[in-house]
């Protein structure tokens, strides 16, 4: 999404599809539905990390967001599901989930549309401008990082405020050119700087609110989706000593004590139905001073294939495959027009620039055709950016944005990666507990996972396990 928010959303409707910077993903017997975001496509990717006072501060200790409940009573009819049931946490064909059909929201509404001016005005700027004196909004530098130890939390609540803080904090004629109805001037009243600083901060709140409404009507949805939190998974495998420590456990400091178990139930959580079976069986057997290894090895093997699956094409597009070109392997993938030059351009410049590494390359051709499963771009006002349509085909784009910014360019190249069949390696849920949304990157140096990420040199080798020479 734009901006790296890009979801891959999950139902249970079989006809159509939709993703937002990641495939959908296999229901397990629960008919599990999820957003796997990424925020992509990924426009999370570009929010700053804000935790309210209090709340959580990306530290290993802090991984559950809500205490265990160990009292509760186990419910019946407890399901389980292993690497197989399970299936691939990242695709699904999507169905009745409502996203796209927004409920009206006055304040929010507000906000899109006074974010919509904002970007109208800096175009309206370097309309009159030589290209080397025009506005840029995002650079790669500029992207902060939402870590696994670091996840963004928001909601609706949060985006309000941050919005009063943006105006309270603008220049006054800023402001009132902003928030008025009359043309917006292509001289600006005030300094360059001060008048970016203003407008990044709108069109931060703008993306957020854009991304909450699109979610908004899923909650359910997405409060099912911490279950595939794999926080716990990766630094239990990162602990030293792991093996040892989970043999004697009353010989590690309280500290440490504590991030173990928490880091043990959300492995068993996300193998098992219900979290508070999985905190019971673990509370008994610290009770009896047992050793925890087993109880470990019992859950691993389902987190290990969640987490490789974040990483994995799932479905290829059909009757593409490698070719030579001399001593260059090429991946030849055709594009329906847009019915614009300037966008098509845009995509295959983009595209082919990240899109290749030594000895390869990706290339975009167009063609003719109205053959619906050839895939396509299209720009939209005020959309998070996508993929979606039944076969996985259709980038969607924020037409309010400039082709001219990083954030666009990153968004592309991160979308067309979903084309290729990769889902979204970041990770949204709704928490709710706190009633937050929380997200965060898995690896912020890939670009299906950050703004800040780039090609690895896994994605050469997963599409040559993909496609077919």
């Amino acid at each position: 999404m734009t901006h790296s928010l890009c979801c891959a959303i999950a139902s249970h409707r079989e006809s159509s599809f939709l993703e937002c910077g990641g495939d959908a993903l296999q229901r397990g017997p629960f008919q599990l539905s999820i957003v796997i975001l990424v925020v992509g496509t990924a426009f999370l990717g570009s929010l700053e990390t804000a935790i309210p006072k209090g709340g959580l501060q990306g530290t290993r200790s802090q991984l559950f967001l809500s205490p265990m409940r160990i009292d509760a009573t186990p419910l019946e009819g407890e399901s389980w599901l292993n690497g197989t049931e399970m299936g691939d946490p990242q695709r699904d064909d999507l169905g009745d989930l409502d996203l796209g059909i927004e409920e009206p929201d006055p304040e929010l509404d507000a906000i899109i549309e006074v974010g919509r001016r904002n970007l109208e005005w800096v175009r309206v700027v370097n309309r009159l401008r030589d290209r080397h004196q025009r506005l840029v909004l995002s650079s790669k530098q500029s992207q902060p990082a939402n870590s696994m130890e670091s996840p963004r939390r928001y909601n609706r609540a949060t985006i309000l405020e941050e919005y009063q803080v943006a105006l309270s904090q603008m220049d006054p004629i800023q402001k009132e050119n902003l928030l008025s109805s009359n043309l917006l001037p292509g001289a600006l009243p005030i300094e360059d700087g001060t008048f970016l600083e203003g407008v990044k901060k709108i069109h931060r709140v703008y993306e957020r609110a854009t991304r909450w409404k699109f979610l908004s009507g899923e909650m359910d949805y997405l409060a099912e989706r911490r279950r595939h939190d794999i926080r716990g998974y990766y630094y239990l495998n990162s602990e030293p000593d792991l093996a040892e420590k989970l043999k004697s456990l009353t010989l590690v400091r309280p500290e440490k004590r504590d991030e173990l178990l928490q880091w043990l139930v959300q492995l068993c959580f996300s193998s098992r139905a219900n979290e508070t079976l999985c905190a019971n069986e673990l509370d008994d057997l610290v009770r009896g001073s047992r050793d925890l290894n087993e109880y470990f090895r019992q859950y691993v093997e389902v987190s290990k294939n969640l987490y490789r699956s974040f990483f994995t094409i799932g479905s290829p597009l059909p009757e593409v495959r490698w070719s030579q070109s001399g001593s260059l392997e090429l991946l030849t993938v055709h594009f329906r027009h847009s019915g614009s030059p300037e966008i098509d351009e845009f995509l295959k410049v983009n595209v082919e620039d990240e899109w290749r590494g030594a000895g390869w390359a990706v290339k975009i051709e167009y063609v003719d055709s109205e053959d619906e499963k050839l895939p396509r771009v299209e720009f939209q006002p005020g959309v998070v950016p996508h993929v979606e349509g039944k076969y996985r085909n259709r980038i969607i784009m924020d037409a309010n944005t400039s082709l001219d910014e990083y954030d666009t360019q990153w968004t592309i190249r991160h979308e067309f990666g979903h084309i290729l069949g990769f889902p979204d390696c970041y990770l949204e849920y709704f928490d709710s507990e706190q009633g937050m949304m929380v997200y965060y990157q898995i690896d912020t140096n890939n670009i299906m996972c950050s703004r800040r990420g780039q090609l690895q040199p896994t994605h050469f080798e997963e599409l040559q396990q993909a496609y077919p020479r």
